[in-house]
């Protein structure tokens, strides 16, 4: 569990005064985003983290969370992956709450499959015809011993 140590300051000793308030941004953000990375889509939940996208790990309000996969939290944490990519599609996947289901579109995976077999039973099917021809002309032309 992550602690976030709060100073309270009072009147008679101004620095005197902590108190641990504990703020599991890990839950919070796990209870209101889906568990996958928003930016790859890794799912394994127990690999997962929470980043902070402004850099303050301090700042644990909602809109400062998205939970990403070690690789593209690497990534966002040395800029090569921009904060508001990750911030696009992290509201683009959705809350818990809006009841999203993902929908697979197949059609889009495998548009041309069908194609793609046919197409490959039929150069099989000329290669084995040329090799049984070349094999043919290969015997025709070779001199027949005498025995």
């Amino acid at each position: 569990m992550k602690e976030l140590i709060v100073k309270v300051a009072t009147e008679d000793e101004p620095n005197s005064l902590e108190l641990n308030k504990r703020v599991n941004y890990g839950e919070l953000a796990r209870a209101t985003y889906h568990p996958i990375c928003v930016y790859c889509g890794f799912g394994i939940e127990e690999v997962l983290e929470v980043a902070h996208l402004d850099g303050n790990r301090e700042n644990n309000d909602v809109g400062n969370l998205a939970i990403l996969c070690p690789n593209c939290h690497k990534m966002l944490d040395i800029d090569l992956i921009p904060t508001e990519t990750i911030i696009l599609m992290r509201d683009r996947l959705g809350h818990l709450t809006t009841d999203r289901k993902k929908i697979i579109n197949w059609k889009k995976r495998i548009k041309d499959a069908g194609e793609k077999a046919a197409a490959t039973r039929k150069r099989r099917s000329a290669a084995k015809k040329a090799s049984d021809t070349r094999k043919k002309n290969a015997e025709s032309k070779s001199p027949k011993s005498v025995g």
